[in-house]
């Protein structure tokens, strides 16, 4: 059975792959302007896109959308994770934004978390009112803000957080290795929630 899985993390492919997928497609390639981001929370934003593209290829489809919250900005980035220093921002410029944020606060006050939602959506048999039913899963890694960028492992903000398995100036995710990563990261508990579902459908 074919399974298409949409994705606009492109510098995540390996954590992606933890749920088999024939065909990957990353929802740049498309217009994504029809559906990038058009709500403001990570679920309602990877429902959004798995039934977009169920419709389009009539196929079972699994969307995500991820991104960083932190306590002190009242769940910010949130959804303008990729965005939060400006349309363009490269990683550097929304770390360096996002520290400034929060200068000065103690470790107390520098809680955060990275979630992700992965959304399958089923469009044959379609739901009540010819809806297509989407079932959800969410993955989440909790830590804090650290206040100086450490590491050049992974991307993201991964080099100014720490997990909370780590101490206050601890190692950053920038410092973990990627097999350490795996085993804690967002989109590896949300793969891991999905997979016996994807299994059960015969995936």
């Amino acid at each position: 059975m074919e399974l298409k899985l949409i994705s606009d993390k492109g510098g995540d492919k390996g954590s992606a792959g933890t749920v088999s997928a024939k065909d990957e497609i990353f929802a740049r390639d498309f217009n994504e302007a029809l559906i990038h981001q058009l709500v403001v929370a990570f679920a309602a934003n990877a429902r959004l896109k798995a039934r977009a593209y169920a419709r389009l290829s009539g196929l079972p489809t699994l969307a995500d959308d991820s991104g960083i919250e932190v306590d002190a900005l009242d769940g910010g980035p949130g959804v303008r994770t990729r965005r939060y220093a400006g349309e363009s921002a490269t990683d550097e410029d929304n770390n360096a934004r996002l520290l400034e944020a929060l200068r000065g606060l103690p470790p107390p006050r520098r809680g955060a978390r990275y979630v992700c939602i992965l959304a399958l959506a089923l469009p044959v048999p379609p739901g009540p009112r010819g809806g297509i039913p989407v079932v959800v899963t969410r993955g989440t890694c909790r830590g804090r803000i650290a206040t100086e960028p450490r590491g050049s492992g992974g991307f993201g903000y991964d080099p100014i957080f720490e997990p909370s398995s780590e101490p206050p100036g601890g190692r950053t995710l920038g410092l973990w290795t990627a097999a350490e990563k795996h085993e804690i990261s967002h989109r590896s508990q949300a793969a891991r929630r999905m997979a016996p579902i994807l299994h059960g459908l015969g995936f």
